[in-house]
C-alpha cells in the first residue's frame, strides 16, 4: 500500500488543530480546505482516505463532544452553548445533540441532577472552565460512586503525542496519532489507545496541563523519520493497579476521577506508585454513540 506524503499528514493536522481552536467559527469544507492548501475538489477524499471519516462528521462530532462537556460543567443557557460550538440555531443544535446522545441538551443536562446519567446532585465543586472562544465560565462537578478492580497491568511499549492544555482539547492528538497509524499500516495490528495525565487540572492551570496521546508498537519500534519530531516512545511499567471502567462520554470522566481521589483512595489506603493516571479507549469514539463509550481508568500501584 502506497504511504501518503508526509506533508500531506502536516496539512491535515494542521486542518485538525484548527477545527479544535476554531469549534465556534464557520468551518466549511472550502475554509477547512484553504487551511490545509488543497483544492476542495480533492480535499474530501484525501480527508476521508487518511482520517476516516469525512470532515463534516469530524466536525460535527468534536462539536457535539464540546457541547456535552459544556452542558455538564456549567449552567450556561442552550443558546449560548449552541453559539459556543457553532451553531447558528438552537434548533439545529439541539436536532444534532439528540441524534448522537439520543437525548436533548436540556434531557442530557436534567440526567446530570437525576443522577442516571452516573451523576449525583449531592456533592459538588465549583471549578473554571473555558469556552471554545477563550471565555471562563464556573462549571459544577459532581460525584458519585463506581466499580472499581485491582488487577495486574502487563505493561505497554507506546508511542505518543504530547499536549499541553486542557485535557478535552487532548482529542486533536488522537485525531493526529490515528492518521500516523493508518499511513503506517499500523492500524491493521490492532494498537491499543492510551492516554497519560500527568497532572491535577484542580491544582494546575488549565493552560499548564501536561499529557500524552499514545498508542501501543512493539518494543522495537522505530519512529519513521517524518514523524521523529513529532513522537516519541513511552512505556508504560508492568504492576498492579486500580481500574475504574467508566461507560459514557469523555465529557464525563472528571466524575470518576474526583470520585476515586477524594473518596475511594483515602477510604482503602492503597499506596500510588510514582507514575501519572492513564486511561484506555476500549471502543472507536467514531462508530461508538458517545454514552456507549467504554474507558479504563487506571492507577499503578507500588509493588
Amino acid at each position: 500500500m502506497k504511504k501518503h506524503p508526509s506533508s500531506y499528514r502536516v496539512r491535515l493536522t494542521n486542518v485538525i488543530n484548527y477545527i479544535y481552536d476554531n469549534l465556534d467559527r464557520n468551518l466549511d469544507v472550502n475554509s477547512l480546505a484553504e487551511v490545509a492548501c488543497f483544492s476542495p475538489y480533492h480535499f474530501h477524499r484525501l480527508y476521508r482516505e487518511m482520517m476516516g471519516e469525512t470532515i463534516s462528521n469530524t466536525v460535527r462530532r468534536l462539536r457535539l463532544q464540546q457541547a456535552a462537556a459544556i452542558l455538564i460543567r456549567t449552567d450556561l443557557s442552550i443558546q449560548r452553548i449552541a453559539t459556543a460550538v457553532g451553531y447558528r440555531s438552537v434548533e439545529g443544535f439541539t436536532r444534532a445533540f439528540s441524534k448522537e446522545f439520543i437525548l436533548s441538551p436540556a434531557q442530557y443536562r436534567h440526567r446530570k441532577h437525576t443522577g442516571e446519567y452516573h451523576f449525583s446532585d449531592h456533592n459538588t465543586v465549583a471549578m473554571p472552565f473555558s469556552l471554545p472562544n477563550g471565555e471562563i465560565v464556573t462549571m459544577n462537578t459532581p460525584t458519585t460512586t463506581y466499580p472499581v478492580d485491582i488487577e495486574h497491568f502487563s505493561g505497554q511499549t507506546l508511542v505518543g503525542i504530547k499536549h499541553q492544555g486542557d485535557y478535552m482539547a487532548i482529542g486533536s492528538k488522537f485525531e493526529q496519532l490515528s492518521a500516523f497509524a493508518a499511513s503506517y499500516e499500523l492500524m491493521a495490528a490492532g494498537p491499543r489507545f492510551f492516554g497519560i495525565y500527568y497532572d491535577d487540572p484542580e491544582s494546575v492551570p488549565t493552560e499548564s496541563l501536561r499529557s500524552m496521546a499514545c498508542l501501543t508498537v512493539a518494543p522495537d519500534f522505530v519512529i519513521p523519520e517524518p514523524y521523529q519530531s513529532i513522537l516519541e516512545k513511552t512505556e508504560i511499567p508492568a504492576g498492579r493497579c486500580i481500574s475504574l471502567l467508566f461507560k459514557g462520554p469523555y465529557a464525563e470522566l472528571e466524575q470518576p476521577y474526583q470520585w476515586l481521589y477524594s473518596q475511594w483512595l483515602p477510604e482503602h489506603n492503597y499506596d500510588i506508585a510514582d507514575f501519572p493516571a492513564f486511561e484506555e479507549y476500549l471502543n472507536e469514539p467514531r462508530s461508538t454513540p458517545p454514552n456507549e463509550l467504554l474507558t479504563m481508568i487506571r492507577c499503578l500501584l507500588v509493588a
